[in-house]
C-alpha cells in the first residue's frame, strides 16, 4: 500500500508540474498574442499617420496653387477695373477711330481669368475621413468649409461671367455688320466705336461684367484668406517647414505699434481696437465677431490682419486698412478707394 500510495504521490505532481507548465505556455502565447496585437496597432497607426501626413501635404501643395491662381485673378481684374474707371471718366465727344486700338476703350468685357480648382488631395481625404486622426478633425471642418462653401462661390461668379461674355459676343455677331470686318480683316469703323463708345446695351453688359468680377475678387479674397490660414495651421501641426513666405509678408514692427490703439469711426458710434499681439496687427473690436454686421459672418472674423505690403492690411474681404503719412488710418475698399479715416482717440 505505501508503494501504492507513492506511486500517486508522485503522480500528482507529475500532473502538477505538467498543468504549471501548460498555463506557463498559455501566460506565455497570450503574452505573444498582446505583444503582436500591439505591434500591429502601432504599426497601423504609424501607416494611418504616414497616409494622413501624406494626403494633408498633398492638399497644402494644392492649395498653395489655388492661392497663386486666385492672386493671379485678382490682378487682372483689378487692372480691368482700372480701365473700366478711365472709360466712365472718358470724354468721347469726338469718334476717333485710334481709340479703337487702345486697350482702354475697345472692348472692356472680353477679359476672362479660368481657374481650375487642385481638389484630387481633398477628394482622397474625402474618401479616408474615417482613418484621420481626431487631432485634425478642427482642420477637416476648415478645409471642407474652403472646398464646399467658399470655392464654389468663386466658380458660381466665373460661370456668371462667361455667361455674360458669350451672350455679348452673340448679341454682337447677330446685330452689327462690323464684327466680321473686325474680327476677319481687322477694320474698325465709326460704327463700331459708336457702340463702344455710346451704346446703352454695350454699357449695361458691361455693368454686368463688372458686378461678376467684383463678386470674383471678394470671394477669392475670401478664399485666399481661408487657404493661407489652413496652411499655417496644417503645416504646423504636422511639423512641415513653413513656405508662405511669398503669400505671409512680416510687417515691420515700427508700423505695427504706430498702429496699435483705439480708433473712431467717421459717422459710426463704435471703436475699433488694435493691438500687437505677437508681432502681428490684430483687430480684438469684437472678438470672434462681426464689425459691420453684414451677411456670412465668417467672413468678418476679426484676428490678425494679414500684412499685404506699403502700409497696407487685409481687414475683410470688401476693405484694407492703411496707415496714412499723417498717422490715421484709412479703410479702403479692394479696388483701393478711400471709404472713410479712423482718427486714434
Amino acid at each position: 500500500m505505501m508503494l501504492n500510495f507513492l506511486r500517486k504521490l508522485r503522480q500528482n505532481n507529475m500532473n502538477g508540474k505538467y498543468l504549471k507548465y501548460a498555463i506557463g505556455e498559455i501566460v506565455l502565447v497570450v503574452i505573444g498574442i498582446l505583444i503582436a496585437l500591439q505591434i500591429n496597432n502601432w504599426n497601423e497607426k504609424r501607416k494611418g499617420e504616414a497616409k494622413t501626413k501624406a494626403i494633408l501635404s498633398q492638399i497644402i501643395d494644392e492649395l498653395k496653387l489655388d492661392v497663386e491662381v486666385l492672386q493671379s485673378v485678382n490682378k487682372a481684374y483689378l487692372q480691368k477695373d482700372s480701365l473700366i474707371t478711365v472709360f466712365k471718366n472718358s470724354d468721347f465727344s469726338q469718334p476717333l477711330l485710334s481709340n479703337l486700338d487702345s486697350s482702354e476703350f475697345h472692348d472692356l468685357i472680353r477679359t476672362y481669368m479660368p481657374f481650375e480648382v487642385h481638389d484630387r488631395g481633398f477628394q482622397l481625404l474625402m474618401n479616408h475621413t474615417d482613418e484621420l486622426d481626431e487631432d485634425f478633425s478642427e482642420n477637416l471642418e476648415q478645409l471642407i468649409f474652403i472646398y464646399q462653401d467658399a470655392i464654389p462661390m468663386v466658380i458660381q461668379y466665373m460661370d456668371g461671367m462667361l455667361s455674360i461674355l458669350s451672350k455679348h459676343k452673340e448679341h454682337q455677331y447677330q446685330n452689327y455688320e462690323w464684327y466680321s470686318k473686325v474680327s476677319l480683316f481687322h477694320e474698325y469703323s465709326e460704327e463700331e466705336y459708336r457702340y463702344y463708345m455710346y451704346d446703352p446695351i454695350y454699357k449695361n453688359y458691361m455693368t454686368v461684367y463688372r458686378e461678376m468680377y467684383v463678386n470674383i475678387l471678394i470671394n477669392s479674397r475670401w478664399t485666399v484668406d481661408l487657404a493661407l490660414k489652413a496652411i499655417v495651421q496644417l503645416e504646423t501641426k504636422l511639423e512641415l517647414e513653413k513656405s508662405l513666405d511669398e503669400f505671409l509678408l512680416a510687417a515691420p514692427q515700427e508700423l505695427v505699434n504706430s498702429m496699435i490703439g483705439t480708433y473712431r469711426f467717421e459717422e459710426k458710434t463704435s471703436d475699433l481696437i488694435l493691438e500687437n499681439r505677437n508681432g502681428q496687427l490684430y483687430e480684438s473690436t469684437f472678438e470672434g465677431g462681426s464689425f459691420f454686421g453684414r451677411a456670412f459672418d465668417t467672413q468678418y472674423i476679426t484676428g490678425e490682419l494679414r500684412y499685404l505690403g506699403d502700409s497696407l492690411f487685409y481687414h475683410d474681404v470688401r476693405s484694407n486698412l492703411r496707415l496714412n503719412q499723417d498717422g490715421s488710418i484709412s479703410l479702403e475698399d479692394i479696388f483701393g478707394s478711400k471709404i472713410t479715416s479712423i482718427e486714434k482717440k
